[in-house]
């Protein structure tokens, strides 16, 4: 859908949706996207669910029930013109995948990440690269002992002014 600047998924009943992975993927064009209706609790995968909305300004996810939640790779890796996006009270407990998550969103401003449960991550990789405006991600909580992929996480983060990784454990790296 390369070309189409919406489309209204407000009716969409998701109660029974598992798969969510490019569910949006390279809709290039899409100016707006109401998500906030969508039932997530069953969902496992959510990789790349917005891969590629390179004009989409914004996206309110803050209704997401993520608990069964496994993938969030890629979400909204090459959203170039996302400014934020509230995952705040995304719940990443069993997640295993969150590398390339904001991947190259260009025009991310902040997000927060602080709550995040990593315990279980095994890929962090490129989770922030390409990010160029962000000045700071608080990431001093996470739990890195399972991550065994964190290459190039802040690549290309020109604008950090601080960042603390100072209880990265990357044994396993």
């Amino acid at each position: 859908c390369y070309v189409l600047p919406s489309v209204d998924v407000s009716g969409f009943n998701t109660s029974n949706v598992t798969l969510m992975n490019q569910m949006f993927f390279r809709c290039y064009a899409f100016t707006s996207l109401d998500v906030t209706n969508f039932d997530t609790s069953n969902v496992t995968h959510m990789h790349q669910m917005f891969y590629g909305c390179y004009v989409l300004p914004s996206v309110d996810v803050t209704n997401f029930d993520t608990s069964s939640n496994l993938r969030f790779d890629g979400m909204f890796e090459a959203c170039l013109s996302l400014t934020s996006v509230d995952v705040s009270g995304f719940d990443t407990s069993n997640a295993t995948q969150i590398n390339n998550m904001f991947k190259n969103c260009q025009s991310l401003t902040s997000v927060d990440v602080s709550g995040f449960d990593t315990s279980n991550t095994i890929a962090i990789s490129n989770m922030f690269h390409g990010c160029y405006v962000l000045a700071s991600v608080d990431v001093s909580g996470f739990n890195t002992s399972s991550v065994t992929q964190m290459h190039q996480m802040f690549m290309r983060c020109y604008a950090f002014t601080s960042l603390d990784v100072t209880n990265f454990d990357t044994s396993n790296v």
